[in-house]
Order: C-alpha cells, then sequence, then structure tokens
C-alpha cells in the first residue's frame, strides 16, 4: 500500500492528442498527485498530459531543506524542451509555485499559453519574506489545515510541514520571475480563489500588470481556497482552462 501511495506522488503522463499537450506544475510542498484531477479533465477533453515532480518532492521533508530553486527549474525546462520537440502545441499550467515556474518558461522559451493559479509573487503572511533570515532559527512550520471537499482529499498527500530553508529558495524563485515578466507575451490566464489565506492577491495584479501579453484574462472563484484543482470551484476552472486553452 505504501508503495502505491508513493507513485501515486510521482510524475505522470496521459497520451491523448499527438497535437496538444498540457504540461503541469504542482505547487511547493506539493506533487502530482494534487494534478491530477485536472489532468483527467484535459484528458478527457482529448489533451495530452505530463505533470512533473519537482525536485525535492514526493520524497521526504528534509530534502526540501537542500534543493535550490535552479533544480526545480531545471526539471520543468528539460520536461518542456521533451515536449516542444514532440508537440506542436505546448499549454503550461501551474499551481502556485508551479505558476512561478510557468512564467519562467514563458520568459526563456516559447509555450502557447500560460495558465498562472494563484501566483505567490506576495505572501499574506509577511514573515515568508524574510525566510532566508529565519531559516538559519527554525527548520519547520505547520501548514494551516485546508478546508477541502471529501472526495478530493485523497490527492492532498504533499508535505504537512513548511521548510523554512525551501520557503526562502520560493521567494529567490518569485524574485527572479518577477523581475522578467516584462518578457511574457503569450495569453495568459490568471486564476485565484477568494477564500485564499495564503498569498495577498495584490501579487496577482502585479503579475497582471507587469506582463507583456495582450491576452491576460482573470478567473475569480467565489468559493475556493489556495489549492485550487482540488476546490469546490475546481470543475468551473477546469472548463474556464480549457475553453481558454481551446481558443488561444
Amino acid at each position: 500500500m505504501e508503495q502505491d501511495r508513493q507513485a501515486f506522488k510521482q510524475a505522470f503522463q496521459i497520451q491523448k492528442s499527438t497535437e496538444e499537450v498540457c504540461l503541469l506544475i504542482h505547487g511547493f510542498c506539493g506533487n502530482p498527485a494534487e494534478m491530477r484531477p485536472l489532468a483527467q479533465d484535459l484528458a478527457a477533453r482529448g489533451y495530452s498530459v505530463s505533470a512533473v515532480c519537482l525536485a525535492g518532492h514526493g520524497t521526504r521533508l528534509e530534502e526540501m531543506n537542500t534543493t535550490p530553486c535552479t533544480a526545480w527549474i531545471d526539471t520543468v525546462t528539460a520536461e518542456f524542451l521533451r515536449l516542444r520537440g514532440s508537440y506542436r502545441r505546448v499549454h503550461v499550467i501551474g499551481q502556485s509555485m508551479g505558476s512561478l515556474l510557468a512564467f519562467y518558461l514563458a520568459e526563456h522559451y516559447n509555450p502557447d499559453t500560460i495558465t498562472a493559479l494563484c501566483v505567490p509573487l506576495r505572501f499574506a503572511n509577511r514573515s515568508f519574506h524574510a525566510a532566508e533570515v529565519i531559516r538559519h532559527f527554525k527548520r519547520y512550520q505547520e501548514w494551516e489545515p485546508l478546508n477541502l471537499p471529501g472526495e478530493t482529499l485523497p490527492y492532498l498527500c504533499g508535505y504537512n510541514k513548511m521548510p523554512w530553508a525551501g520557503m526562502a529558495q520560493l521567494i529567490r524563485l518569485s524574485r527572479t520571475v518577477e523581475r522578467d515578466l516584462f518578457k511574457v507575451k503569450q495569453p495568459v490566464l490568471f486564476v485565484y480563489g477568494v477564500h485564499d489565506t495564503l498569498i495577498d492577491h495584490v501579487g496577482v495584479a502585479l503579475a497582471r500588470g507587469a506582463i507583456s501579453s495582450k491576452v491576460k484574462e482573470l478567473l475569480v472563484l467565489p468559493g475556493s481556497g489556495h489549492l485550487l484543482t482540488l476546490d469546490v470551484d475546481r470543475m468551473q476552472m477546469f472548463r474556464q482552462i480549457a475553453r481558454f486553452i481551446d481558443t488561444h
């Protein structure tokens, strides 16, 4: 059973279309399991899917405190380039930290569309921005519990603590990405939940204002918090993501 659970957290692919593929990037301390409902919906609509497992994720919490953000960048870059060599169109969809990595790909490569779920440019907890200092005094902090629908709880199997050294790397990644947001020219769909207590929504507005894209849609989910792929408005969001990538 434990082996099955561990496999559930790892990267996966679903082959449908030979023309279009969606690259799914999970969030900080999460793993590909949280992207499975979205992947299944996209596959049912005819898209191929590749969900990566970022370095330091899906293994042991301790690895998060020794993994640099460059390793996360390497993971998504390698998979994007592989997909670009096999498909005509590549759509990148990122959850939280995954949306920062999606923007990194847009800044340096040429994905066809970007879907950014709850972009963490700014955090509601201001202490997160001081992680580089705090990590010297504190290793971990408990996450606040998530209020998710019961049917999606099996997909919630990420780390239950926040590693401060890992958070410092996330802040470093966000600053790197924010500096070059003007390079983003692809169509972008921004999504956030009204009840998200982790990010500061001003970060979403900052990102929308900074990119050079002509198309920068916004979807606000009235019943959802931070983990949008597993929350109550997920089916509405899935429909809008499919409409967006099909249109652009």
